[in-house]
């Protein structure tokens, strides 16, 4: 996607509270410069194809609760690393900083030869025919990509896949998993990844 469409797309923020997903503010941008406020929080990543949503910087801590995702970050890093297969490389990618409100979009990633396996706190929809760009912090996502990132394969909802058991999983799926559950998300994810691998090497042998 251009920058120039993507600056038509509506930015919608929510963050789960309990079983709801209350709509938070998006901070004002510049659509010629495609930034926030002139800060260099980019409503639209041309380099890497995707949205960011940010909150206005001083409601930040109050509308989105920066450090209890920091700490579930934290919490499925130190399981995820417990339980990670062998030939996996696990890092914390992301550029936020602690201190940094763009630690919201901060995520995990599980490197399996040259392809990423992503665990984020946060999903990612769009909407290509009311242009609508949605995202909703403390929701769990996954993501496979090689190489690459883009908005293009964002699913179209921010609910729960409702894929079949056996079925295989889009680039990015939303797992039917509680934010709340730490041991299932690890679960969830280490089950997205070894399916993956498992199609991948039938897809070989044929």
């Amino acid at each position: 996607m251009k920058v120039e469409e993507a600056l038509k797309y509506e930015p919608v923020l929510k963050v789960k509270e309990g079983e709801n997903l209350k709509k938070v503010d998006v901070a004002e941008y510049d659509k010629n410069k495609g930034v926030y406020n002139g800060s260099t929080a980019k409503f639209f990543d041309g380099s890497s194809g995707n949205f960011h949503l940010m909150p206005p910087e001083d409601k930040v801590e109050e509308k989105c609760p920066k450090k209890e995702i920091e700490e579930k970050r934290n919490n499925v890093y130190n399981l995820l690393k417990l339980n990670k297969k062998q030939g996996w490389d696990l890092t914390r990618n992301g550029k936020g900083r602690n201190s940094d409100y763009h630690s919201l979009f901060d995520y995990l990633r599980v490197k399996v030869d040259n392809r990423n396996y992503d665990l984020m706190f946060f999903r990612m929809a769009i909407n290509k025919n009311d242009k609508k760009v949605k995202c909703a912090l403390k929701s769990i996502q996954f993501a496979v990509t090689v190489d690459e990132h883009s908005c293009d394969k964002y699913p179209m909802s921010l609910q729960d896949n409702d894929k079949k058991e056996g079925e295989n999983y889009f680039q990015y799926y939303n797992p039917e998993v509680s934010y709340e559950e730490d041991d299932k998300i690890v679960d969830a994810f280490i089950k997205f990844i070894e399916r993956n691998e498992e199609n991948i090497y039938k897809s070989i042998e044929k």
